[in-house]
């Protein structure tokens, strides 16, 4: 039991020192780490509950205390890399925005805070750090600045800049942003039919693989059942994780 909240512990500070770094990162709020924290912590006190009333050895113990960290590296991922898309595509409504109020007669800086005074509470503060980056850029850290923010804050800086061109500057952004979402909601159905695809496909070599080494034996031709399972994992994981960085040429 001893062995299993030392093991719990260790794992809650390794989830302690993720959150720093993630609130460092300005991933997110404090607040809102206080919430997932306080859910995997209770997590933790669960699974020390399930321990001390089940015998277990101390592998599946380390491993029921080291799991929910790793889950929980990966849900601040997902909820990092959901929460940037959602504002992606939110954005473009905020750009209309602005530039309704800018063809209307008002200036950049002007349109910029009446549509982050009338923009949703969960995006609020996260157009402020862009208008503080656009307005006070020598004097505001651009640290935990996402290449999304990257790529508005030099937009909307040029459109400061230069008023007399910042319409159609805004406009061309706007243009840009449109085709690159469309762009990407295409390639993603292509992706995710050939994941599809390659699923049915590794059912298909594993059942054959079953099938030759029952008929065969293993132990005869190791060598060739090495390098196919070799080759079919390098191609799986090319599918899976290589042909997200894929550049496509357009």
């Amino acid at each position: 039991m001893f062995l299993t909240l030392v093991t719990l512990m260790s794992g809650y500070v390794c989830a302690c020192r993720i959150s720093d770094v993630v609130i460092a990162q300005r991933w997110f709020t404090r607040e809102r780490m206080t919430k997932i924290g306080t859910l995997y912590f209770l997590t933790l006190m669960l699974i020390a509950i399930v321990c001390a009333r089940v015998s277990a050895s101390a592998f599946v113990q380390w491993l029921l205390a080291f799991a929910p960290l790793a889950i929980f590296a990966l849900v601040l991922v997902w909820l990092r890399l959901r929460r940037a898309w959602t504002f992606r595509k939110y954005f473009r409504e905020t750009l209309t925005l602005i530039l309704l109020r800018m063809k209307a007669g008002k200036s950049f800086r002007h349109a910029l805070g009446e549509a982050i005074r009338e923009s949703p509470v969960r995006w609020r503060p996260l157009l402020m750090e862009i208008r503080e980056l656009v307005v006070f850029s020598q004097q505001t850290s651009s640290i935990g600045v996402s290449p999304l923010q990257h790529l508005i804050v030099q937009e909307f800086r040029a459109a400061d800049q230069t008023p007399h061109a910042a319409v159609r500057r805004l406009e061309s952004f706007r243009e840009r942003l449109r085709l690159e979402d469309d762009f990407r909601h295409r390639s993603g159905q292509v992706l995710r039919q050939i994941r599809a695809q390659s699923l049915l496909l590794s059912g298909l070599y594993f059942a054959v693989l079953v099938f030759v080494a029952r008929k065969f034996g293993i132990a005869a031709h190791g060598k060739l059942f090495s390098l196919s399972i070799a080759l079919f994992l390098m191609g799986l994981s090319w599918i899976w994780m290589g042909g997200r960085r894929w550049k496509w040429k357009t």
